[in-house]
């Protein structure tokens, strides 16, 4: 397969993405924009079409050979379902009937996603939101490539078969970098997507839906449309991380070419777009820009400083601090590191060394001491055996909550250090369990593994202190 050369990290950065400073400015400088933030009234029904188009494919395809079902699925099929992914895109961003009717658009995607086989509407809206407010975001933005995808698609060989087998990534990522909880309209839409497979394989048998399936991994794989999978915010030029393409190809697409302009203005349906440039054309037409999807997996492919590395990557503490401020309005409190053993250590519940079960360390179960359990606080840290995220929130006073010892003393939070602290060996981010918003039974959980008398309570075990 070859040795892997080029990059071996993603393109770190340190500032905020550049479209929302841009926004700001052009309609500040062209109010006229604002006017292109309505509804497409067309979309719906471009949508009606393509599945109507799908559907009388799988009445055709029903006595093809199979090596027949398969070029077409490819040559037409694929088009056709890629189209149908990115009028759900566009209908992700209420484009089909506008912010006021948000039910309509959630239920149109549904109906948009019946020909590619399996449920994908719902999933997609909720991810592709953090996209746009965290783009590039580490452990937000789903888009990005994990670290196990840059260090295995590294050659020429192993990059075709990522390409090859991107609607599978795509829809694995986020179950791995930010999972969120299943939602109602996510059942809805599995429900309507299985009654829909299978009242068509009742109807005309297998090859209908085997018909839908090929179109979809075949048109969502290596395909010259997914071009712009890669097109969009790969970094081919280093210091920009979004380009556009303004090819013919945007005539079946809804013109998500237009890329820079769409994350400039993500409420401007895919048909408005091209007027955005038209109107402010100084804002664009100085940009590096792709001028054919098929050039850029090529090069995608077989130049070395490309590959799923190739992204630009941030942090945002400032939405790490506003979820804190909003859980905990009350002040932080820093909880002193003791130079000795604290005298409020409850002695009956030491073992035979002193020392609590699985702790290298006494831990202190009585109760705190004065000063330090007046205010919501939010303690981060390693568990004292160096095995998990310590998440401790909550007023004390009422939860019972007990600080934690490690080896080098109390947990506590630096002032000013914001919410993200990496520790233990399997590199577990609190940031991440944070913005997964990690509660049970509408409780927050301490994942630190002890109850609120202070028993340990093993390293698969939750404990819920109690509301926030």
């Amino acid at each position: 397969m070859g040795n892997c050369e080029g990059r071996t990290d993603f393109e770190w950065v340190y500032t905020d993405q550049p479209h929302t400073q841009r926004r700001k400015e052009m309609l500040a400088k062209y109010p006229a924009i604002k006017a292109l933030m309505r509804p497409d009234p067309r979309l719906k029904w471009t949508v009606l079409g393509l599945v109507l188009a799908q559907l009388l494919a799988c009445w055709l395809v029903r006595g093809l050979e199979w090596r027949w079902l398969l070029f077409w699925a490819y040559a037409f099929g694929g088009c056709v379902n890629h189209s149908l992914t990115l009028a759900i895109h566009d209908i992700s961003h209420n484009a089909a009937f506008g912010t006021g009717r948000a039910a309509h658009n959630r239920w149109l995607a549904v109906f948009a996603n019946l020909p590619v086989g399996v449920p994908y509407a719902a999933s997609f809206k909720k991810y592709h939101v953090d996209h746009h407010r965290y783009l590039g975001g580490d452990g937000l933005d789903v888009d990005v490539p994990t670290r196990f995808e840059g260090w295995l698609f590294c050659t020429p060989a192993r990059k075709l078969l990522w390409l090859a087998l991107q609607p599978f990534f795509y829809s694995l990522r986020p179950l791995c970098v930010h999972p969120k909880a299943v939602t109602r309209m996510e059942v809805m839409n599995a429900l309507v997507q299985l009654a829909a497979d299978a009242a068509l394989f009742a109807l005309w048998g297998l090859k209908p839906v085997a018909y839908l399936l090929a179109s979809s991994l075949l048109g969502l794989g290596l395909h010259p449309i997914s071009g712009h999978f890669v097109a969009e915010h790969y970094m081919f030029l280093r210091g920009h991380e979004t380009y556009s393409y303004y090819g013919p190809l945007n005539w079946i697409t809804f013109n998500v070419g237009y890329h820079m302009e769409h994350h400039d203005f993500p409420s401007i349906p895919g048909c408005n777009l091209p007027l955005v440039r038209k109107i402010a054309p100084e804002y664009y037409d100085h940009l590096p820009q792709h001028h054919s999807w098929v050039k850029v997996l090529w090069d995608f492919v077989l130049e070395d400083s490309l590959g799923p590395y190739a992204r630009v990557k941030r942090t945002y503490k400032l939405a790490e601090e506003r979820l804190r401020r909003l859980c905990f309005p009350g002040p932080v409190v820093p909880l002193a590191r003791p130079q000795t053993e604290p005298p409020w250590l409850d002695p009956a519940s030491l073992g035979p060394a002193g020392l609590l079960p699985g702790h290298p360390r006494p831990r202190p179960i009585g109760p705190p001491p004065q000063g330090t359990a007046a205010a919501p606080h939010l303690v981060l840290g390693r568990h004292s055996c160096g095995s998990r995220v310590g998440v401790h929130v909550a007023p004390r006073p009422l939860m019972g909550h007990r600080p934690c010892l490690q080896p080098g003393g109390l947990l506590q939070e630096r002032p000013g250090a914001g919410v993200r602290e990496r520790a233990g060996a399997r590199g577990v981010d609190s940031k991440r369990l944070l913005a997964r918003g990690h509660r049970h039974r509408g409780a927050w959980t301490d994942f630190n593994h002890h109850d609120a008398g202070g028993r340990h309570l093993g390293e698969n075990s939750e404990t819920t202190y109690g509301s926030v």
